[in-house]
């Protein structure tokens, strides 16, 4: 009972984290679609570089989470450190590039409501608007997480450190 319950008890989390995975792919794939079909049709009130940045963020971090797969299906005991290390470094230029993505793409969105550009008016447009809100949300989270993280290190290195002084005397 206590493996099998301990190993059905992260299918479930497992399974959510895929499902909404898959959700944001499809969403993601559909946003790109939206941007090349503004270009594809000449929407000249939508051409900007917001909008090429956000195409090629996306292309990039499909390869660049493809990757991160393949690195997390290679890595073994001989290489950890070295795949953690770029596992890590992936992950921080894909954040950085996260935080410009998303002012980006709310400069962008609110550039083509402000000029009332006709062309680019779409489901797909409001989609990729609530979208981006969700991932200035999780941003934001992600760094209350990291920052509460920071303070709790620096109080246990704190409490490490007064033990430490007081065994020393």
């Amino acid at each position: 009972m206590s493996s099998k319950g301990k190993e059905g008890e992260g299918t479930g989390t497992a399974m959510v984290a895929l499902l909404v995975s898959l959700i944001m792919l499809a969403l993601q794939i559909y946003i790109l679609y939206y941007t090349f079909k503004l270009e594809r049709i000449g929407c000249d009130c939508a051409a900007d570089f917001r909008r090429t940045y956000a195409q090629v963020y996306i292309i990039l971090s499909f390869a660049v989470y493809v990757a991160l797969g393949i690195m997390e299906a290679l890595t073994n005991e001989e290489n950890m450190i070295v795949m953690s290390a770029a596992k890590a470094v992936l992950n921080g230029i894909m954040f950085l590039g996260g935080i410009v993505y998303v002012i980006f793409v709310w400069q962008y969105i609110s550039k083509l409501r402000r000029i009332k550009c006709a062309c680019s008016t779409s489901l797909a447009r409001d989609i990729w608007e609530v979208v981006n809100y969700i991932h200035i949300g999780v941003l934001i989270l992600g760094v209350i997480i990291l920052a509460i993280a920071m303070l709790y290190s620096a109080s246990i290195y704190q409490s490490i450190l007064s033990t430490t002084s007081l065994t020393k005397k």
